[in-house]
């Protein structure tokens, strides 16, 4: 099937649905992204990446990966379930305590189980720069990928992919953070979404030139955290965006906005992972 798969649908491999659960037996869930880092000596490093938030707290993790066949495609609908203790325990927070991000090493995971999965996963050269950022516009269209209220296809094991615009110049930090908005709907289980940039076909440029370089032109630009919403004394505060879908009592009113973490950020894990391959 990877023949079949463009660039478009390969998003659909490159998250995996986090289920949370506290000590309280509360059950959450949060999206978690595939990134492969490369150390000094040319080692690939996976990890996968999500919302500090989304993991604190948690006592058990669960995540699924699709299963892989002999030839290296997806065996839809065939999916290995992993479930961790002490799950919070287990992430790195990024070295920035201001920065709501953490990662997981993979290998270790991937070796308990020893057989082979399929994802997709982004590496250094796909997250955008300054200077990537410099180039786009408000308006710009964006996807982003994840699990709204916890929804998924569970048979198949797909994420839900939904686009935006950018809500902001994305060359500027919104607000003096490393941040933009998105005009989205950024539910429960959206926490930890890559937001990508991912058009094919011909583009236009922040000059107005029309511009075809017959190829996807594909780009992380940051994780979804939260999003501004009304109280119900009418004040405007930003919050993470909830991981638990459970019915509970509303006390905010989103506006379909959603704050992103700048993609440049997530290179701050690379030291550490280098420094714990280099220990192992």
């Amino acid at each position: 099937m990877s023949g079949e798969l463009n660039i478009t649908d390969q998003l659909c491999f490159l998250t995996a649905r986090l289920e949370c659960t506290d000590k309280e037996e509360g059950v959450s869930v949060g999206t978690g992204f595939f990134v492969e880092f490369t150390d000094n000596q040319n080692r690939i490093i996976p990890v996968l990446i999500t919302n500090r938030h989304v993991v604190q707290g948690s006592t058990t993790g669960v995540f699924v990966l699709t299963d892989s066949n002999e030839d290296g495609t997806p065996r839809i609908g065939k999916y290995t379930k992993l479930i961790l203790d002490s799950f919070e325990s287990r992430w790195i927070p990024h070295p920035d305590p201001a920065l709501d991000l953490c990662a997981i090493p993979l290998a270790p995971l991937l070796n308990m189980v020893r057989k082979p999965f399929f994802y997709r996963a982004l590496n250094p050269g796909l997250i955008a720069t300054s200077e990537d950022m410099r180039e786009l516009s408000v308006l710009e269209e964006v996807v982003f990928v994840g699990y709204p209220i916890g929804l998924w296809d569970q048979t198949n094991n797909m994420p839900v992919v939904r686009r935006g615009v950018l809500a902001t110049l994305p060359s500027l930090d919104y607000e003096g953070r490393k941040e933009f908005l998105i005009d989205a709907a950024c539910f429960p289980g959206s926490s930890g979404s890559p937001v990508l940039l991912c058009s094919v076909g011909p583009y236009v440029t922040k000059g107005g030139a029309v511009m075809w370089e017959g190829r996807p032109r594909v780009k992380l630009l940051g994780v979804l955290w939260g999003g501004p919403e009304y109280t119900v004394d009418g004040k405007l505060e930003v919050k993470p965006i909830p991981t638990r879908s459970s019915p509970v009592l509303s006390i905010g009113i989103p506006i379909h906005l959603g704050n992103v973490i700048k993609a440049e950020l997530i290179l701050g894990f690379a030291a550490i992972l280098e420094r714990i391959a280099e220990s192992d």
